[in-house]
């Protein structure tokens, strides 16, 4: 019987991971040599070897994947059921369809009436995870809520770039084709973690169409620093590091097969205890989040295009958002206690030349839709209904508010 694991080396079989164009040179290593002077011990040689043959993300691999998805205990009728179960948790009517958007069919949600709001959430996330918030947006909002091309239930077209320029192509062409389907001419645009910096790219792209961007705990707002720091680091540490850079941070998850389930209840309980208000017992929530992770990879195989070492953008939005247009407000938001680079919201309104609100949420991490909706809540409707554009010098460029509401 034919394996389906890659017989050829990961930058020579993938068909998406062709070559570290997708990744930084200096982090994934294409070179064979700088492999065999990574480590010097032989149980180390071989664990990075086998990695490189069979856990990047030969999943994206069509082939592979229909072999390897009947170890997987998912379906798309598990995930529909999944997210079904989420979205009772709303509290309130909501209208559901699948939107036509070019290669792309979008998943969406619309509750409430008002001025257009467009959530868009994170990397290995999904519209479920909303729950804490749609209700009071709806209140002042038509809430338009939809899954990103390649997570939660929209399409997983195949993504075959190699370039950072192509990712982002994939989701800002998407989001607007989704936005000619919708009819929708100008909408306030929030966007959380990687749906903020795909929101920040679709604002600099289509500026006429976004009458006020936020970027709540956004990703790829800054820049790689400068290299340092690595070479006290033990070298088992330093080619684990190697290693686990070789897979997409969701590709884990799909190979545990049927341990998948029990991982994620083990390892994100965090995120579903933050919804033990919401539902009967938090596996609702970890249900939700496992089939919605484990189902074709192509949105994290585009996300790998964009990353420096996961945290970095390639092409951050602090070196291009001179370009944005100078009518779109902006605010950003961030947790108090996120793994966001918050100074990022300074060096942001230096070079975007004019005052960026920034409001810290307290006692919130990452995820502060979850951590602290009320306060979350409340700024984002106090910044979607009225924004005061004050031009201001470098000095002043942003304004750090700790959210006391």
């Amino acid at each position: 019987m034919e394996s389906f694991f890659p017989r050829k080396s990961f930058f020579e079989e993938s068909a998406n991971y062709e070559s570290s164009k997708c990744f930084d040179n200096d982090i994934i290593f294409e070179k064979e040599s700088y492999w065999k002077s990574l480590v010097t011990s032989e149980n180390t040689k071989w664990a990075v070897n086998a990695v490189k043959k069979y856990i990047p993300s030969g999943l994206s691999n069509w082939k592979a994947w229909n072999l390897w998805k009947q170890w997987i205990p998912t379906s798309d009728d598990l995930l529909r059921d999944a997210e079904a179960a989420m979205l009772q948790g709303f509290g309130l009517p909501l209208q559901q369809m699948m939107v036509n958007a070019g290669a792309h069919t979008i998943n969406t949600i619309i509750a409430g009436q008002g001025t257009p709001l467009v959530m868009l959430h994170g990397f290995a996330a999904g519209i479920g995870l909303w729950t804490h918030n749609i209700k009071e947006f709806a209140q002042h909002h038509t809430v338009y809520a939809i899954d990103l091309p390649g997570f939660g239930r929209s399409s997983r077209t195949p993504f075959t770039g190699t370039t950072a320029q192509e990712a982002e192509d994939y989701f800002v062409e998407a989001l607007e084709s989704w936005r000619k389907e919708m009819g929708l001419e100008k909408f306030v645009l929030l966007g959380h973690s990687f749906g903020g910096y795909i929101s920040g790219c679709y604002s600099l792209r289509y500026p006429q169409h976004v009458d006020h961007l936020i970027l709540a705990d956004s990703w790829g707002l800054s820049q790689m620093p400068e290299k340092g720091g690595l070479s006290d680091i033990p070298s088992w540490k330093r080619a684990a590091r190697k290693v686990f850079l070789l897979m997409t941070p969701i590709s884990a998850l799909q190979y545990a097969g049927p341990c998948g389930p029990k991982l994620i209840e083990a390892f994100r309980r965090d995120l579903a205890n933050k919804f033990s208000n919401f539902y009967e017992s938090v596996s609702v929530v970890s249900d939700y989040l496992y089939h919605m992770n484990v189902q074709h990879p192509s949105g994290a195989t585009a996300f790998a295009c964009l990353h420096i070492s996961l945290r970095w953008s390639k092409t951050p939005l602090c070196q291009r958002i001179h370009a944005l247009d100078s009518n779109i407000p902006v605010t950003l938001v961030f947790g108090s206690d996120t793994w966001i680079d918050r100074e990022a919201g300074s060096r942001l309104g230096h070079n975007y030349g004019r005052n960026i609100p920034c409001h810290v949420i307290s006692n919130s991490g990452h995820h502060i839709y979850a951590d602290n909706p009320v306060e979350f809540n409340q700024v984002i409707l106090g910044a979607s209904k009225s924004v005061q554009q004050v031009h201001l010098g470098p000095e002043q460029s942003c304004i750090l508010q700790e959210a006391h509401l």
